[in-house]
């Protein structure tokens, strides 16, 4: 899996660092959220579904292999 944050629709709720703070963080500087691990572990996949599901902006790309 991997996955990727769109920055023009991202509005830095934090929905997606509550749900996989492994994979996410919050950038202060843009204050919009980044991601830590593009190729997200097995371990990490189903806490990324929730956060994208989560998204109010639908800003988080998923693609599965």
């Amino acid at each position: 899996m991997h996955v990727r944050i769109d920055q023009e629709l991202c509005r830095g709720n934090g929905a997606c660092v509550v749900a996989a703070p492994n994979v996410f963080d919050y950038d202060e500087g843009t204050d919009r959220g980044t991601v830590l691990m593009p190729d997200v572990p097995a371990s990490e996949e189903a806490n990324v579904r929730m956060a994208a599901m989560h998204c109010p902006t639908r800003a988080l790309a998923v693609v599965e292999p």
